[in-house]
């Protein structure tokens, strides 16, 4: 029963994998390489798993090149060291994950504070003018 629901993921994901590969949707292929990833380390196929990650890594170096595609790359790989119980790499990958979430974080705070002026500063000039 269990394995005709992976059977059935599988065959889904691998679907979707050749729709996504018509229409040329690197991030789509992407996302469904680390899926299949994902798969493979719940079935305990590691070698499987850690393939078809470095395939999605290596898609991810042609664009588009974004910082989520790259986290749930480092977090994949993240899982499979943990579950292989390799936990230096693992907590490489993890390191890895953490300063480009910081990364991320940090820039997004930058935006939201660059428009919260603007706004401000704008919003100002508009009272400003009343008078």
């Amino acid at each position: 029963m269990i394995m005709e629901k992976y059977s059935h993921a599988i065959t889904t994901l691998l679907k979707s994998f050749r729709t996504n590969d018509e229409i040329s949707n690197t991030t789509g292929l992407i996302f469904l390489i680390i899926n299949i990833s994902k798969y493979y380390i719940h079935l305990g196929n590691f070698r499987m798993a850690f393939n078809t990650v470095e395939r999605a890594e290596k898609l991810s170096k042609s664009p588009p090149d974004t910082a989520e595609v790259l986290m749930k790359i480092y977090s994949t790989y993240t899982d499979i060291y943990h579950k292989k119980s390799d936990y230096q790499k693992a907590f490489y990958y993890l390191k890895k994950y953490y300063v480009l979430n910081s990364e991320v974080i940090n820039e997004s705070d930058k935006k939201y504070y660059r428009t919260s002026d603007k706004i401000r500063i704008g919003n100002e000039g508009k009272r400003g003018s009343a008078f």
